[in-house]
């Protein structure tokens, strides 16, 4: 590629008309374990790209996979999840699942799928019928009212017999869950990440002076990033810059008045072989609250995976 010019090139950012996020009747932004994150954006990209249930996604029918499971009990690994975050759960509490799910589950379906949400039961339209019950552990929400517009599967922890790992991905109902970065990630086309109070959605899109299409694997990077004032800025990035700073200094290339981030929050790298790569904090350094990722798809579990969703955060490990 040519040498670059002009305000859409090498970090020169372009930003789109700034509008108002936020429904006449929106409420205060939702904390995330001492964090805020704008409701209605952040609700309404979820939403898009979630998945409100798992789809079998599995080859084997579900009796199959049942078998599977109660043979695997026998072998596999236990995952624990220790609550190291939280409004509504104690510090320390430590829950345990195993191929077949997790322990003490509300469902007792033994199919390998943990569901967590803030109630444990589906909606109902009169008081005398019980919804069924969709969650195996509920994490209690502080706004009730919020709780049940929020009802169903935020998240899944599923054992998936073919390759003997635990995975986790959001269902697409209430605020997200996210996994913390840790090393270098390389960027996907659609991801959203979360860092302090603002979020950003990824794009890898044609080249200059061609339609914008969003292009898996093309060297032009489009970073779309709201803010806790609910206002948007979009950046472009070609990679002739080689390297790009997030954060609330001068010096970034992406630079946000967000009080929770650091200073030098993540960095933009990209490189000839992975293409545009991801790194939370800078030279070594972590940042602060730390980098999140949307889990849109699964993520494999390994150990010392951190997790945030339904207001707490979680450590995980196999063992």
């Amino acid at each position: 590629m040519g040498a670059c010019n002009g305000a859409r090139c090498c970090g020169n950012d372009i930003k789109d008309a700034e509008y108002d996020l936020r429904s006449s009747g929106a409420e205060p932004p939702l904390v995330f374990a001492g964090r805020t994150a704008n409701n209605e954006a952040l609700v309404r990209h979820i939403a898009s790209v979630g998945r409100l249930r798992h789809d079998e996604s599995d080859s084997e029918n579900y009796a199959d996979r049942l078998a599977l499971l109660d043979i695997a009990r026998l072998y596999a690994s236990v995952l624990t999840l220790k609550v190291i975050s939280s409004h509504t759960i104690p510090l320390g509490e430590t829950l345990t699942i195993t191929a077949q799910g997790l322990r003490g589950g509300r469902r007792n379906a033994r199919d390998g799928y943990t569901y967590f949400g803030c109630k444990k039961r589906g909606r109902t339209y009169s008081r005398e019928e019980k919804g069924e019950i969709l969650n195996d552990y509920v994490i209690k929400a502080r706004d009730k009212d919020l709780a049940d517009r929020h009802r169903g599967r935020h998240f899944e922890i599923s054992y998936c017999p073919k390759n003997s790992t635990y995975r986790i991905r959001d269902l697409g109902a209430g605020f997200g869950a996210f996994v913390k970065i840790e090393g270098q990630m390389a960027l996907m086309d659609g991801q959203l990440l979360s860092m302090g109070e603002s979020f950003f959605i990824v794009n890898l899109v044609q080249d200059e002076g061609k339609k914008e299409t969003p292009v898996a694997g093309r060297d032009r990077l489009r970073i779309k990033a709201f803010t806790g004032t609910a206002t948007v800025e979009v950046f472009y990035f070609n990679k002739c810059k080689k390297h790009v700073q997030i954060g609330r200094t001068s010096s970034c290339e992406i630079r946000l008045e967000d009080t929770m981030l650091s200073k030098h929050q993540a960095s933009l790298v990209y490189d000839e072989e992975r293409g545009w790569m991801l790194e939370d904090g800078t030279k070594g350094k972590p940042s602060t609250n730390g980098t999140w990722l949307y889990l849109s798809d699964y993520w494999e579990i390994k150990s010392g995976t951190v997790v945030r969703a339904c207001q707490s955060v979680f450590e995980l490990n196999v063992k």
